[in-house]
């Protein structure tokens, strides 16, 4: 075993330096990487909207000069977004695959897409309306799927679907 003439046992002083110099590279990596995306977003990134198109009887081809951001709906505080597994929602042109966008709250109003937590433990999209007798009924916009009601105090909601997105 090295010791210094100090008597302080050279290889776990070097440990020690490795592991102070390791987790604060790390700590470095990640600020940095955050700082990264952060300014990725805070710049001007648009995504112009440049008009209308019909998807029925054709209109006149008039360029909009008016430009959203549409950056705003994914980057707004309290949004993420879920990608949707499942076809309880396709009569509302929800599709299995299709990325959502949900703003994080804790209450809705009858007749928002929610994403609702049941008994802490499952998690889904539906339709959510209050009944008269306290309990919530999760409404699949489905058909063929059977809608569930729920006493209250079994759902927490988590947000609600704000935009949509569909890749082809």
């Amino acid at each position: 075993m090295l010791e210094l003439h100090t008597g302080i046992d050279e290889t776990n002083k070097a440990l020690e330096y490795y592991s102070l110099v390791s987790s604060h590279f790390v700590l470095y990596s990640i600020t940095m990487l955050f700082n990264t995306i952060q300014t990725a977003f805070s710049s001007q990134v648009l995504l112009p909207v440049l008009g209308r198109i019909a998807a029925g009887i054709p209109i006149d081809a008039i360029e909009d000069s008016n430009r959203d951001e549409l950056l705003a709906l994914l980057t707004t505080p309290g949004r993420y977004a879920l990608r949707v597994c499942g076809d309880s929602m396709i009569d509302t042109g929800i599709f299995d695959g299709d990325t959502i966008i949900i703003q994080s709250l804790q209450q809705a109003m009858n007749g928002d897409i929610v994403v609702a937590l049941i008994d802490h433990e499952t998690v889904t999209l539906k339709r959510i309306k209050y009944l008269p007798d306290g309990q919530i009924k999760l409404i699949a916009d489905n058909r063929n799927i059977e809608n569930r009601v729920y006493d209250a105090d079994r759902i927490t909601i988590q947000g609600k679907v704000v935009g949509q997105i569909r890749q082809f």
